[in-house]
């Protein structure tokens, strides 16, 4: 009889030895044990194939292991790995079924009915295929019944389709019925070798024998049930964690740690269409303390590689006070950003590349030193705080045109102003001369004390060229026709900032008009009206 498939699940044997390996591919090769949770007396439960062919078996202790093999990696189980391994499996399932169960550890049931394609051991191959990135090996079983499948599961190579219900019971071991070692004893001393043998004795003749018990060894064993599916969603989390057996102090092992985990969250985002919004790092330091830190990403991106520098130039200027024990990393997802600019408007070329700019320049030069001038709240001239560097906050072409035209002269601020000399007559300016040291010595080489806060970059033949191009001779002083002002302005009286200014509007002879200002008894040409 032809047994249509219902329901299939995926099953990752030795699940807990393959999330430790997935955080060190490099023991792939090696002979690996993990101990079961009994503590430190505990014993092997799971081994690599290389352990296994120098004699390890399970139930050993760690010590009768090394004494087979002197090689041999003994590693605990970790709860973190496991339970990132378990949420790529119902992430992957989730790829091509609605209705999946968290069965257990390692093992995800899959309801097929409303699946359109067909269902075959190439639909089996698809699941594998999705796992196989995050380097977990799988088992996939179809069949009929939830039960049915899970049993086609474990004895899979990779992929097993039922479709003789009887035929394929009669080739599973009675041990996969998992009872306990006397009484499997027994039922090897009856002659039973399968599950087929197994349930030929009956159902009658199974509860004379073996009671309760025996009855739900025979009922696991038909897997005729179609129990209802304990349906879940997987967890919208995208994290990846590690706690080290051995602390980390430098910054190569970190990155090659962080570039894995990277790949890993970027190729799980990828399997439902989603893009990184936000990395989130966080230290775990042998203090006790942890150092966390968010990325923003400008334009959400899956590209790992671009995540990943990122990341980098934070870490390589990142200086810490004890080594790091554990590494943890989460990614904020979002949908692609899919927005088209009209024909006038414009937009960076490559924001996260941008960033990264910022990020070493901000490495580079120090914090605060590096970001978007925001005007303060005050009437002090060129006043402004530096926030964090932020583009979407600049006008449209649009919203530019709608701006009112300006009204009157225009003024052309010079940064740094030029300092100057200024003769008064009656409190008036009447007489302007540049000031001697406006003009930089190619000859000097050090800072004049004081002077560190404002430094003139620019040369002496730049200089000369800016003041020609304003209208003020280097040498020599320039008569002042029209002088109006002062306007006089102060803030900040009550605290160590307190400034004060006086500014004039002046004209020279030839046309020209110049905004003057004068700051403890020194005078700036502090721009030129267009």
């Amino acid at each position: 009889m032809v047994y249509r498939a219902v329901f299939a699940v995926i099953h990752i044997p030795d699940f807990s030895l393959q999330s430790l390996l997935r955080a060190d591919p490099q023991l792939h090769t090696r002979a690996v044990v993990v101990l079961d949770d009994s503590g430190t007396k505990g014993r092997i439960s799971q081994m690599t194939p290389t352990a296994r062919a120098a004699g390890v078996t399970e139930g050993m202790s760690p010590t009768q292991a090394m004494a087979r093999c002197g090689s041999l990696v003994v590693k605990a189980r970790s709860l973190v790995l496991e339970k990132t391994a378990g949420e790529i499996m119902l992430q992957c399932a989730y790829a091509v079924s609605p209705s999946i169960e968290a069965t257990a550890p390692g093992v995800c049931t899959l309801d097929l009915e409303r699946i359109k394609s067909p269902i075959d051991e190439g639909f089996g191959r698809v699941i594998l295929e999705l796992l196989r990135p995050f380097d977990l090996r799988a088992q996939i079983g179809i069949a009929d019944t939830p039960d049915l499948a899970f049993q086609a599961a474990r004895s899979a190579s990779p992929v097993r389709m039922v479709h003789e219900r009887q035929q394929f019971l009669s080739s599973v071991p009675l041990e996969s019925l998992e009872p306990p070692g006397a009484m499997l004893g027994v039922l090897r001393n009856w002659g039973l070798r399968t599950l087929g043998d197994f349930i030929r004795l009956g159902r009658e003749a199974i509860a004379e024998r073996l009671g309760a018990e025996g009855l739900e060894w025979f009922e696991r064993a038909s897997a005729r049930s179609t129990r209802p599916l304990r349906l879940t969603l997987p967890p919208e989390s995208y994290e990846e964690a590690i706690e080290f057996e051995h602390e980390i102090e430098s910054l190569g092992p970190l990155l090659v740690l962080v570039r894995r985990f990277l790949d890993q969250i970027c190729c799980r985002l990828e399997l439902i269409g989603l893009v990184v919004e936000q990395i989130n790092l966080r230290l775990d330091l042998a203090s006790g303390d942890s150092h966390q830190q968010p990325f923003r990403i400008p334009s959400p991106t899956g590209q790992a590689d671009i995540l990943f520098r990122v990341v980098h130039t934070h870490l390589e200027n990142l200086t810490l006070a004890h080594p790091i024990v554990a590494l943890w990393m989460n990614a904020k997802p979002c949908h692609p950003n899919h927005h088209q600019f009209g024909l006038f408007e414009t937009s960076l070329r490559d924001p996260n590349h941008f960033y990264e700019t910022v990020a070493r320049l901000n490495a580079l030069l120090g914090p605060g030193r590096v970001g978007t001038p925001v005007a303060r709240e005050t009437h002090q001239p060129d006043a402004f705080d530096m926030e964090a560097v932020r583009f979407s906050d600049a006008p449209t072409p649009a919203e530019a045109e709608k701006r009112p035209p300006p009204a009157g002269l225009i003024l052309r601020r010079l940064r740094p102003a030029v300092p100057v000399l200024v003769e008064l007559r009656n409190q008036r300016p009447v007489l302007l001369a540049v000031a001697p040291h406006a003009i930089p010595d190619p000859q000097a080489s050090l800072i004049p004390e004081g002077e560190t806060e404002r430094r003139n970059s620019r040369s002496p033949s730049s200089v000369v060229a800016l003041l020609r191009r304003i209208g003020l001779r280097p040498h020599g002083s320039t008569r002042i026709e029209t002088a109006q002002g002062p306007w006089r302005s102060s803030g900040n009286w009550w605290d160590k900032q307190r400034w004060e200014r006086d500014e004039w509007d002046v004209q020279t002879p030839d046309g020209l008009l110049y905004r003057l200002s004068r700051q403890n008894n020194n005078w700036f040409v502090e721009g030129v009206y267009d």
